[in-house]
């Protein structure tokens, strides 16, 4: 008997995993600029019991939305699948993480100013 007329089955071709996961780089960098210290960001990305602590923590106190915040500015966040935010834009990245430095300066130095005036006061 020959293999010639027996039906050939189809190789099935394995698809290829994306590296990259269905979340948005954008649309994490925003939650996490403008609503982080709530967890908006962790929920985002599929991180729910974390996001509820940083909710009940008001992100760590700050630094731990700080961290996160680093991270994502600089894509080394991943999501709970441990992929990587799809659509990485270092330069939204990069300006959001000055604008972000630039305002803790403005308000350090109003800090300063307000605290020479009320000494002035006295």
């Amino acid at each position: 008997m020959s293999n010639e007329n027996l039906p050939q089955r189809p190789v099935m071709k394995k698809k290829k995993r994306s590296p990259y996961a269905k979340q948005s780089y954008t649309t994490t960098l925003l939650l996490a600029f403008f609503l982080g210290g709530f967890g908006a960001h962790r929920f985002y990305t599929g991180y729910t019991a974390l996001g509820v602590l940083q909710i009940i923590t008001l992100g760590g106190c700050g630094m731990w939305w700080l961290v996160d915040f680093i991270s994502i500015c600089f894509n080394n966040f991943r999501t709970s699948k441990g992929l990587l935010l799809r659509e990485y834009n270092k330069t939204l990245g990069l300006t959001l993480f000055f604008v972000w430095i630039a305002l803790v300066v403005i308000n350090f130095i109003i800090q300063v100013l307000s605290g020479m005036k009320f000494l002035s006061e006295i």
